[in-house]
C-alpha cells in the first residue's frame, strides 16, 4: 500500500497545481477538469484509507462551461 499511497498524494498535489493555475488564469474549463479530478482522487483515498491533508482553500466551484453547438451531420 506504500507505493500506491505515495502515488496517489503525488497525483493529488499535481491536480492541485493545475487547478491554482487554472484558477489563476481564469481558466473556468480548466477548474472544472481539475476539480473533478481531486474529487475522485480523494474518493479514491476514501475508498483505500488513505489520508489526505487538505492543502487548497476551499472556493466555490466555477460556474458551468457552456459547449459550443454542434452542427448536425447531414446524412
Amino acid at each position: 500500500m506504500g507505493e500506491f499511497a505515495t502515488e496517489l498524494r503525488r497525483r493529488v498535489l499535481v491536480a492541485e497545481q493545475a487547478l491554482l493555475a487554472a484558477r489563476s488564469d481564469g481558466d473556468d474549463y480548466l477548474q472544472a477538469v481539475h476539480t473533478g479530478e481531486l474529487e475522485s482522487l480523494r474518493r479514491l483515498a476514501a475508498a483505500h484509507g488513505v489520508a489526505l491533508a487538505r492543502t487548497l482553500p476551499e472556493q466555490a466551484p466555477p460556474a458551468p462551461v457552456a459547449l459550443p453547438e454542434r452542427e448536425p451531420v447531414a446524412g
